[in-house]
């Protein structure tokens, strides 16, 4: 079993509410056949938003936490699909009343090499006052010896996944798609 255990502090303009996120992730089975692997992860966080909302009386609705299944599927080693459902609370912090909600993450991986894959991933949450569209993505992965960089076209402005899971107020047309660059290194112990 692997677990990962990730701090996430981003506070400058494009994060909007100086989020500070603690998640935890951990791989539960590893499984399937040999032609089709599949994987079954969990994974949990929560978020403390450090700047004011600015409505009157949410003020005091300033943390998110989600929790998501993770289910994941490798076809023919050069299709990888998932689905991950996931339970939010308090997806619209400016809300005096926090909520729970649910959301369906949908994404997909077709490798291209050993090297290059490209990526799709799409959100599905409900609509709510100034989160009214999907959340999607794609993009393109590298790895280079450990190290997977990848850049993305999002219709998302959030970053962090307390923020990206209740939607968007953009919808996924090009004129709202913003550029985003992600390095991840694997680090074996």
């Amino acid at each position: 079993m692997r677990f990962l255990i990730a701090l996430w502090l981003v506070s400058y303009a494009p994060n909007i509410d100086d989020n500070l996120e603690l998640n935890a992730k951990a791989r539960l089975l590893d499984g399937g056949t040999e032609s089709i692997p599949v994987m079954i992860g969990v994974m949990g966080g929560f978020a403390w938003n450090m700047s004011d909302p600015g409505e009157s009386g949410a003020s005091d609705n300033e943390s998110q936490a989600y929790a998501q299944v993770m289910l994941n599927a490798l076809i023919g080693d050069r299709l990888g699909i998932g689905l991950v459902p996931t339970v939010l609370r308090n997806p619209r912090i400016q809300d005096t009343e926090p909520e729970t909600t649910f959301a369906l993450g949908m994404h997909g991986q077709a490798y291209i090499s050993e090297q290059v894959s490209l990526l799709g991933e799409w959100i599905i949450s409900r609509r709510r006052a100034d989160l009214e569209h999907d959340s999607g993505t794609l993009g393109i992965e590298i790895e280079t010896g450990g190290h997977f960089f990848k850049v993305v076209l999002t219709n998302q402005y959030r970053m962090n996944p307390t923020q990206v899971l209740g939607g968007t107020p953009y919808q996924f047309k090009p004129k709202y798609w913003r550029l985003g660059f992600n390095v991840t290194r694997l680090l074996t112990f």
